[in-house]
């Protein structure tokens, strides 16, 4: 009987010194990769933002003198980061006056947004290009979310890895802690079986 016990002490032991480790680690990376996501998100609207001050301060002059080619060229930068699906430039009555696709993405029509615009699985910028304090045209950039994604992917791995290696320290350490806690518990289980058989009081 006091085997048993002594089997179940030591098992329960086990199990809750596991359960309260791998619960921990997962909070702690839970914590991590929704961190690491707001992080991502916001490096990729900087990615788009970097490249919209670039792109805008270089393609001013062409849509001021109705360069379409240099425009066009301006916009081949994106080529450089697979990301970016599209770009475009518009006059100041939203024509299309140049653009830039990979993939086949086209760039939409324009509907009086601005800034940073999240749609359809893609980051959007649509941003204002002036001249002397007025609007001239608006610059159109649209980037996929592979890298975000990747990312994601890479954080899940990660933690995948981190999970495995906290079970497996979790279980060698409580097999060798639960001896040391459960012990003293068996002890008195055992002297309260001697007491009770042998009506032996005198047992502290």
């Amino acid at each position: 009987m006091i085997g048993k016990w002594r089997h179940s002490i030591r098992g329960r032991m086990t199990e809750i010194i596991m359960l309260t480790s791998v619960i921990a680690v997962l909070l702690a990376c839970a914590g991590f990769v929704m961190q690491d996501a707001i992080d991502a998100r916001r490096d990729l609207d900087e990615d788009v933002l970097s490249f919209g001050r670039l792109i805008g301060a270089n393609v001013n002059a062409a849509l001021t003198f109705g360069d379409e080619k240099t425009a066009t060229e301006v916009l081949s930068v994106l080529r450089t980061k697979q990301s970016f699906i599209a770009g475009a430039v518009y006059t100041d009555h939203d024509v299309l006056f140049a653009s830039y696709s990979h993939g086949g993405t086209l760039p939409p029509i324009l509907h009086g947004s601005n800034g940073i615009v999240r749609r359809n699985g893609r980051v959007e910028l649509f941003q204002p290009i002036t001249r002397d304090g007025e609007r001239i045209g608006t610059l159109y950039i649209a980037s996929d979310l592979r890298d975000f994604h990747a990312r994601m992917k890479e954080d899940g791995l990660v933690t995948a890895v981190i999970l495995f290696v906290c079970v497996i320290v979790a279980f060698t350490l409580s097999r060798r802690l639960q001896g040391r806690i459960s012990q003293p518990i068996v002890d008195l289980a055992r002297l309260t079986g001697e007491v009770s058989q042998h009506k032996d009081y005198t047992v502290r």
